[in-house]
């Protein structure tokens, strides 16, 4: 600590980190759709659209895609489980990603 502020930690090994200004998240490694969530809580934290608007095209793209080791578990429905996580832990509201559990999704659009 130095002149009372805190200064950001590192990155962890083995752990990934996304950041905007002093907010830091870390997320475990190989865990792209709780990383993915972070960055668009982030996003709509910072009001960065930037970064919002290439998270919902990354979570477009790969919405469909199975996440392994369950073939039946989307992409897109292992989005919507951490959003609901990191909604209730921070009160940012994310509810529209959890409409992606839905057989028909609804993919959310970036500001």
């Amino acid at each position: 600590m130095r002149d009372g502020l805190l200064r950001p930690r590192p990155p962890r090994p083995g752990k990934y980190h996304v950041h905007r200004d002093s907010v830091w998240a870390f997320a475990p490694a190989n865990n792209e759709p709780g990383r993915l969530a972070q960055a668009i809580l982030l996003a709509r934290h910072c009001g960065d659209q930037e970064l919002e608007r290439a998270a919902v095209a990354k979570l477009r793209k790969r919405g469909e895609e199975p996440v392994a080791p369950w073939p039946d578990y989307l992409f897109r429905q292992a989005v919507a489980d951490w959003a609901k996580q990191f909604s209730k832990a921070t009160g940012i509201d994310l509810g529209d990603l959890a409409k992606l559990k839905r057989e028909r999704p609804y993919y959310p659009e970036a500001l």
